[in-house]
């Protein structure tokens, strides 16, 4: 006897696992392309396992989600399962680039001042492109430009953009100070009579900001009757609560600025009562 039996078999297609992998920079998401594809079917289950420095790290996400903060040589291993539960798997390897420096100083420590030229170094040495900005209009492209601040904008916001050799990019920002060129004034009298004006006596001084300051006030036979370590302390005519009479008195300031320059002021004061 003859029999004969047919029966139709089904070949189902594994997932064609294709990932393209460009270049990445740390603290960034990873680049990654997926264009896995499964004719007649789809992929219903990702499987990630990512090697790195610290540690592995997993996801059953269409593209992981992940950022490394250093440089290194990724080892990525994803398992993709059809829906009619094909399986395939696949390696990659995958860099990690370093990103630029974007730090940078002006060559003036401490604040700015109005109408002064001054130049600005980044730390980064070797990028292929600068780019400073700022909230008022300041631009440049210069690996260390040099800006004049010649408006009266009390502080700015200067940013540095900076792309490195391998094409990663960071951007840094910082306030700056900007104050008024120093300027220094003493009236030569002052009327401590409860009117309400020209109560004490008031050096004017522009910044207002100083490392050190020291003012002393004397009568005419050299006795210190006033001192006072600090720029907000005013002179108001008294001594050891008692008020002075109307007469000349002699004053000293002694300041050192925030980059260290000494200055020395001195004169005679009216005292009129």
């Amino acid at each position: 006897c003859d029999a004969e039996l047919s029966k139709e078999i089904q070949i189902n297609s594994k997932p064609d696992i294709n990932l393209d992998l460009d270049k990445t920079c740390e603290s960034e998401a990873l680049n990654i392309i997926n264009k896995t594809i499964v004719n007649n079917g789809f992929v219903s289950d990702w499987n990630w396992t990512i090697e790195s420095n610290k540690g592995n790290f997993y996801s059953n996400s269409f593209i992981p989600d992940l950022r490394f903060n250093d440089p290194q040589t990724l080892k990525i291993f994803l398992t993709a399962t059809s829906n009619q539960g094909c399986i395939s798997s696949k390696e990659y390897s995958m860099e990690i680039l370093e990103k630029p420096n974007a730090e940078f100083a002006s060559v003036k420590s401490g604040y700015l001042q109005n109408q002064t030229k001054v130049n600005f170094i980044p730390s980064e040495k070797n990028a292929i492109k600068y780019e400073w900005t700022s909230n008022v209009g300041y631009y440049s492209e210069a690996e260390s430009p040099e800006f004049i601040f010649n408006d009266d904008t009390l502080s700015i916001n200067l940013k540095l953009k900076v792309t490195g050799q391998n094409g990663c990019i960071t951007e840094k920002s910082e306030n700056l100070l900007i104050v008024p060129a120093f300027d220094f004034f003493a009236p030569n009298a002052f009327t401590p009579n409860k009117d309400g004006k020209n109560e004490v006596f008031n050096p004017f001084m522009t910044p207002p900001y100083y490392k050190e300051y020291y003012m002393t006030v004397k009568n005419r036979w050299g006795q210190i009757i006033f001192e006072s370590k600090t720029y907000d302390v005013k002179w108001d005519g008294n001594y050891l609560g008692q008020n002075l009479p109307t007469d000349t008195y002699y004053f000293e300031i002694n300041l050192t600025d925030l980059d260290g320059k000494s200055y020395k002021f001195n004169g005679p004061i009216l005292l009129i009562r």
